[in-house]
């Protein structure tokens, strides 16, 4: 219980060691102290409290304290443990106590990192952009953009790499980027700030709300029925009946057809000087009447606005002529 320093006797330590800790007095380890191992008992040295590293007390600031559970010596839990002698590891499981990502995973890429002092799973997938990874110091998780439908997202960063990616947040969740269309209400309307970078289809089939998702204005495609795709038609009338009827606002800018071309109303047709025959553009008659059996009797809604003939100009009919005589097809005056 006692022993001899400079020269009286003294009690030995109750614990501790003699490499400069409570026993460095101990000459030749006569009290045979041993570690203290227990809460709060004096130490000078890690020695004290316990036989070695990886035990389950520490010196810290005078008083043996138990070691922590896990976390770094990097300014963590573990940051008061002298050259690491609790021997911490990370501690790689949800919920435990951190003050630094380190505390909870061993390195970037890891599994976890420290959320407002509680390790917690890295993200699977995201940026640290102010996605799903903002919370990610300095990216410790090494987050990668989801790439995959259905993946949880904050913003568009969350699901692709930038613009011209395959992939969008749209509501919370990654989708894959339209094929094709617009953001003017069209397919790509949910596309914010165009980060697909969408292109008008500019080909048949493709599915389309507005006409821009299929072309420019005066282009070669159209909407049809908010639907689908549709080629725009070689010329004709947004008039109802007409060849581009279907074309909103005259969005193919349709011309009038030639004559010779297929037409669905007279409005096809040039204007004037032709109507439509029987679904072909044909030159109206040069002169005549809209009687039955007369020049102009094809004229459907006074198309042609024809005028009676002159004498010597064809006849079918006396109705076709000036003089009221049409004589083997031939307008001429009565004699």
């Amino acid at each position: 219980a006692y022993f001899c320093n400079a020269g009286a006797c003294e009690s030995c330590p109750q614990c501790g060691t003699n490499q400069g800790g409570n026993c460095a007095d101990d000459i030749e380890d006569f009290c045979g102290c041993t570690a203290c191992m227990i809460e709060a008992a004096d130490c000078v040295v890690n020695e004290d409290c316990d036989d070695g590293p990886n035990g389950a007390y520490f010196c810290n600031a005078g008083a043996c304290e138990s070691c922590p559970q896990c976390g770094t010596n990097q300014g963590g839990n573990c940051a008061d443990d002298i050259e690491d002698f609790c021997g911490c590891t990370a501690c790689m499981i949800e919920a435990a106590d951190c003050v630094v990502n380190e505390d909870c995973d061993d390195g970037p890429n890891g599994a976890y990192f420290c959320n407002a002092g509680t390790c917690e799973s890295c993200p699977s997938c995201g940026t640290s952009d102010g996605g799903n990874c903002a919370a990610d110091v300095f990216d410790f998780c090494g987050c990668t953009a989801c790439q995959s439908d259905g993946a949880s997202c904050v913003h568009n960063e969350d699901c692709d790499d930038g613009p011209n990616g395959a992939y969008f947040c749209n509501a919370g969740t990654c989708e894959s980027c339209p094929s094709c269309g617009t953001n003017q209400g069209g397919n790509c309307a949910a596309d914010v700030a165009d980060f697909c970078q969408c292109q008008a289809c500019m080909s048949e089939a493709e599915p389309c709300v507005v006409n821009e998702d299929c072309d420019a204005p005066g282009g070669s495609y159209f909407c049809e029925a908010a639907t689908s795709c549709a080629a725009c038609p070689s010329c004709g009338s947004t008039q109802p009946g007409g060849n581009c009827d279907t074309d909103a606002e005259d969005f193919c800018q349709c011309q009038a057809c030639a004559d010779g071309e297929a037409c669905q109303a007279d409005d096809d047709c040039q204007a004037g000087t032709s109507f439509c025959n029987v679904g072909t553009c044909g030159a109206c008659p040069t002169c005549g009447s809209r009687d039955p059996g007369s020049n102009c009797a094809d004229d459907v809604n006074l198309a042609c606005s024809c005028e009676a003939c002159a004498d010597g100009e064809s006849c079918l009919s006396p109705a076709d002529c000036v003089s009221g005589s049409c004589v083997g097809n031939v307008c001429a005056t009565p004699e």
